[in-house]
């Protein structure tokens, strides 16, 4: 990750399709950066108001800003271009430039499971969820299930993976290190102690 990587999300406009495509286009945040006007108007198609502010080095200060942040919260911070990046989700072409994560940056590499459900799971509900994940673990050595920390469903797979000692992730919609819903940061933490990891796609500035 370079600090060109984190700066390209924070210019005004681009957006996570935006700065797929430039990335992709130009190979690297930072031949974004160093482009001429040319490049990216005639050649990239950019509007030029947008190239302007690439041009001016927006969202450098707030890059900067950023790394400071994740250091002192212990966050990692991925780019599409690191190799420790998902390869499947690095095909979208609206994948997030950057992603957050606290815990295990391997984990993110492993096989996984996506499972997500409704916030009113019933007691069978629980057990199905259970009994899949607890035979998926005998049966695969890298298995990770991934889920959404909410509750209901989320909850109960993150939890069966602990109990089966597989590898879980959680996916969040919120500014690490924070996560929600509240009452489940006591279940992010098991996560994160045992070898799991949580991400997301927000910055700490985000609203």
């Amino acid at each position: 990750m370079t600090l060109e990587d984190l700066a390209l999300i924070f210019v005004r406009g681009i957006g996570s399709r935006g700065a797929a495509y430039l990335v992709d286009h130009f190979g690297s945040a930072e031949e974004v950066y160093a482009a001429s006007r040319a490049a990216l108007v005639d050649d990239a198609r950019l509007r030029p108001e947008l190239a302007e502010r690439i041009i001016a080095g927006e969202g450098m200060r707030e890059a900067k800003a950023e790394v400071e942040y994740c250091r002192k919260h212990d966050i990692r911070i991925i780019a599409a271009t690191d190799m420790e990046y998902p390869a499947p989700l690095r095909e979208a072409s609206d994948r997030p430039h950057v992603l957050f994560v606290r815990g295990n940056v391997e984990a993110l590499s492993l096989r996984t499971l996506s499972m997500v459900g409704t916030r009113e799971v019933s007691p069978s509900g629980i057990h199905v969820a259970d009994k899949l994940i607890g035979d998926l673990a005998e049966a695969i050595d890298d298995l990770c299930v991934v889920s959404g920390l909410a509750y209901g469903v989320d909850g109960a797979c993150h939890r069966a993976a602990l109990a089966h000692g597989a590898t879980t992730i959680a996916v969040v919609a919120s500014v690490l290190p924070e996560v929600t819903p509240t009452p489940h940061h006591a279940l992010a933490e098991d996560i994160v102690r045992n070898g799991g990891a949580i991400v997301s796609e927000l910055h700490s500035r985000t609203k």
